[in-house]
């Protein structure tokens, strides 16, 4: 019998057993990809080099490592302060000082995006050498975005100015979904995000930070300090919130904000605590013609100087629907709300249990001094253990059976405190109330919302 060339059994099994090996090399390499502890990192070895992407929006620079970050702005490869970011990885153990990219002194923007993608870098140190706005980025302007990061700071300038952990100094741009940790100690302008945050003024665009988290202590700080933002001029900040102590020596100094000069600051809360000299609040320190709306601060405020508020330290501008738990110490016009008042705060509720001065009587359950009508504002009837004149400045009583039954304290109707323009059941459904809590706010980065009524059995 004759068999034809290439077509016998031996030559059959052979091709069967090489399909067999091939199919056999993505399993294995499906196995390692699944057991790896370092998918990217495995990545990696697999193709024998990094992705490095081309810079537009739709294909950016990959970001793996120290060496990749500190190229970011750098004009090496073309990696420009225009160009578009994505970081691959976690970087941890950066080996020295940060230099933050871009330069404000210089006139040297980044003006391109930065998408952390979730992951984190820790730790950057920056002492007070060069550049005058300190962060991880100098200075953000419009249309720069940085986005999606987690990061870990140690800011310590001395004597020089304007730090925050993201940027120094964001003008027009747009910081989102960033989640800070870490110190900062700077003696003016510092911010647990930016120290500065304002408009661009060609083409006219607001500054925005949004959706952010500072777990930032801010410490041996002079004027202007924030636990979001140093300064908020012309800026937006908002669903953002602090929990990191702020320990200041100077004026203007707030759980979110230190100065809001024609900023919005909205749908925020603070639990931090916060210590100061003039001009000092549970949110904003000194609110000039700004708006503020939907916010609540639980942390304690223990101050050397004068208008020390659990909302505000000094308000020209509009507040409204906000309320404080925490105690509040100063020297002189020290309120619940407003320490010194000289505009518009309405549908405000004072809850929290001391509100203390050094001997000067210009304190009260709502404001400590207040020169404007203000309506609709409301406190617990046993601050300070007393009883209080009800007035504008003390606000209308909240009894001790409404303070023991807080599910009745926020729903009755009869007692005017969450009147119809707090926005429970919508149109944009900004707060909540979820029994035992006070009410929390919608729409906010992860963390724990539970606000409580201090001094209840």
């Amino acid at each position: 019998m004759s068999v034809i060339k290439g077509l016998g059994p031996s030559n059959s099994l052979q091709k069967t057993k090489k399909r067999s090996f091939y199919l056999l090399i993505p399993c294995f390499l499906l196995a390692l990809f699944l057991f790896s502890g370092c998918t990217n990192q495995f990545m990696d070895q697999i193709l024998g080099h990094k992705i490095s992407g081309n810079g537009t929006l739709k294909n950016p620079f990959r970001v793996y490592d120290e060496e990749d970050l500190r190229k970011v702005g750098s004009d090496i490869d073309g990696w420009s302060l225009d160009a578009h970011y994505r970081q691959e990885r976690n970087i941890t153990g950066m080996s020295k000082e940060w230099e933050p990219i871009g330069n404000y002194t210089n006139n040297a923007p980044f003006t391109g995006t930065y998408n952390g993608n979730g992951k984190s870098i820790s730790t950057i140190r920056i002492t007070p050498a060069g550049e005058s706005c300190k962060g991880m980025f100098s200075y953000i302007l419009h249309p720069g975005e940085v986005k999606n990061l987690r990061l870990n700071v140690d800011i310590d300038l001395g004597t020089w100015n304007v730090a925050g952990a993201v940027a120094g100094r964001n003008e027009g741009g747009l910081i989102q979904n960033c989640n800070v940790t870490g110190k900062i100690s700077s003696q003016t302008e510092a911010g647990g995000i930016a120290g500065v945050n304002t408009n661009s003024t060609s083409p006219v665009n607001t500054g925005i930070i949004q959706y952010c988290i500072s777990k930032i202590y801010i410490y041996n700080s002079g004027e202007t300090v924030g636990g979001i933002a140093g300064n908020n001029e012309e800026g937006l900040i908002q669903n953002c919130y602090s929990t990191g102590d702020i320990g200041s020596t100077g004026q203007n100094v707030g759980g979110i904000a230190g100065y809001n000069e024609n900023g919005t600051i909205q749908s925020c809360y603070s639990k931090s605590n916060i210590s100061g000299n003039n001009s000092v609040g549970g949110i904003i320190g000194y609110n000039f013609n700004g708006l503020l709306k939907n916010c609540y601060s639980t942390g304690e405020i223990d101050c050397t100087g004068d208008n020390i508020g659990g909302i505000v330290g000094f308000n020209s501008g509009n507040v409204e629907y906000c309320y404080a738990t925490g105690n509040v110490n100063g020297n002189r016009n020290v309120g619940g709300i407003a320490g010194d008042n000289i505009s518009t705060v309405n549908n405000c509720v004072a809850l929290n249990r001391y509100i203390e001065t050094n001997g000067d009587p210009n304190f009260g359950r709502v404001f400590g001094n207040s020169t404007d009508p203000s309506s609709l504002n409301h406190a617990r009837f046993n601050i300070n253990n007393t009883s209080w004149i009800i007035n504008q400045k003390n606000g209308y009583n909240i009894v001790q059976s409404d303070l023991d039954s807080i599910q009745t304290f926020w729903e009755d109707p009869s007692l005017l405190i969450w009147t119809s323009p707090w926005d429970f059941n919508g149109p944009q459904f900004i707060w909540a109330w979820v029994a035992p809590y006070l009410p929390i706010l919608n729409n906010m980065p992860p963390g724990t919302q539970n606000p409580t009524i201090p001094g209840l059995p």
